[in-house]
């Protein structure tokens, strides 16, 4: 890691520290804080991108994350900024080609964005193939989705009744537990924390 690499990470996080309380143990002791944020540095650098344009695409996307998988109004603990940096794609930098237009990885880029934004999506979307790309990719988080999940089942009770709603509901659930499987097959995470959490 750079000394500009880890000057760029540390500006950052100390500025989003300061925005929450120091746990109880470090109050009052420099040399353990100066320890801890030095190793809070290195987690996120040996994920976050290298040029300071990139980086500064790249870290309200891990911030968002860091924000909606933390401990609060304190700071972060090591595995929190590990998980979050590690979880956070390059792709949010631009630093790689942009999809070709009508490839599936332009049409996830779409989709993604229309669920960031409020937009209208399918209910194929939601669950699904695309829902678990989106989500173990980091396009978009599981909240986003499911925002649109409850407002969808609202609907659906509204139109087909409780009872009719409620075993559509629960075939598309299935269906997308079996797409989850299938992703963590694909990509050798049948036990990771992905596996444990769907």
């Amino acid at each position: 890691m750079s000394n500009l690499h880890a000057d760029a990470v540390r500006n950052r996080l100390m500025t989003f520290l300061r925005r929450r309380s120091i746990p109880r143990h470090l109050a009052g002791n420099e040399e353990a804080i100066a320890a801890e944020i030095e190793s809070l540095v290195r987690r996120i650098a040996a994920h976050a991108p290298r040029s300071l344009e990139a980086l500064d695409r790249w870290w309200p996307q891990f911030e968002r994350r860091l924000e909606l998988t933390g401990n609060g109004r304190s700071w972060p603990v090591a595995k929190e900024i590990a998980d979050a940096a590690a979880k956070t794609p390059l792709e949010t930098t631009g630093e790689r080609a942009a999809p070709d237009i009508g490839s599936h990885s332009w049409r996830l880029q779409i989709v993604a964005r229309r669920i960031r934004n409020g937009e209208a999506v399918g209910e194929m979307d939601l669950w699904g193939e695309t829902a678990v790309e989106l989500v173990n990719t980091g396009m978009v988080f599981e909240g986003d989705i499911e925002r649109y999940r409850e407002v969808f089942a609202a609907r659906l009770i509204e139109h087909l009744g409780e009872d009719a709603a409620l075993k559509a509901l629960q075939r598309l659930e299935a269906l997308h537990a079996g797409a989850q499987a299938a992703w963590l097959r694909r990509s050798g995470r049948a036990g990771s924390r992905l596996a444990r959490a769907s």
